[in-house]
């Protein structure tokens, strides 16, 4: 069986661990264990070194933080930007650049609460209503500058889509193949890194610092008790630079 043939291509640190190996084949998969073993294998030096156990375990926790790190982060955004659109429009929602889906929308709920409208939006939509906004309204008196507009700005906002589906469909965002270009000085980029950072780039500098915190602690040791014991490889880390944001200081 596959389940067995895993069990035994990999290290056991005890019976508990070969225990704790067995429920997790059952909840999770065995075969998604074993895509997850042989990508592990692939970013190895030593391919004929058999994995442990638990390497494999603690890659399936980190990769669990970090999709719920980034869904905190991902839900502030749309809550940020729903503000934004709120703050900015509640009374004076006829406007050139509404799509052509959100006018349908509102012409179709007359009379309507704007935040009602808004609510029941998708965070797609609501990415589409940033970006036309932006070209009017880049910063306002409660938020200073909210988004920077380029000539990526529209493929950035729609890598952010991507990657709130992935992590709301909880793919496993280590191996996940689908993420959206990202741009940055004119290069693109498609990987796990490179969508994280473009989520930064769109929060507020001191959310920005809070997030790149938590994604960093995701790599440490904690919560272990009865659980596999933390063994991380350092192939799998993702880092991102703390402390590039200074709060300007009141007078």
């Amino acid at each position: 069986m596959r389940k067995q043939e895993f069990l035994d291509s990999v290290q056991f640190t005890d019976e508990k661990d070969y225990a704790r190996a067995d429920r997790a084949l059952c909840a999770k998969g065995v075969e998604q264990h074993i895509i997850l073993r042989d990508y592990l294998l692939t970013l190895s030096r030593n391919k004929n070194k058999p994995l442990r156990y638990t390497e494999v375990a603690s890659v399936y926790r980190y990769d669990k933080r970090i999709r719920n790190c980034l869904a905190k982060y991902l839900s502030f955004l749309e809550e940020y930007y729903r503000g934004i659109i709120l703050d900015n429009y509640r009374f004076d929602t006829n406007k050139s650049f509404w799509s052509d889906r959100f006018k349908k929308i509102l012409t179709d709920n007359e009379p309507y609460e704007l935040n009602d409208i808004l609510t029941g939006l998708g965070f797609g939509d609501l990415l589409i209503q940033i970006r036309g906004l932006s070209r009017y309204l880049k910063s306002d008196e409660i938020r200073g500058e909210f988004i920077k507009v380029n000539k990526d700005t529209r493929e950035n906002l729609f890598a952010l889509n991507g990657l709130r589906n992935a992590v709301m469909h909880n793919k496993f965002l280590l191996m996940f193949k689908g993420y959206e270009d990202t741009y940055a000085d004119g290069v693109s980029d498609a990987s796990l890194r490179a969508n994280i950072s473009n989520l930064l780039n769109h929060l507020p500098a001191a959310v920005r610092e809070d997030c790149i915190r938590k994604l960093n602690e995701c790599s440490q040791e904690r919560d272990n008790d009865d659980k596999t014991k933390w063994d991380l490889p350092k192939t799998v880390i993702l880092e991102f630079a703390e402390n590039t944001y200074k709060p300007r200081l009141k007078n």
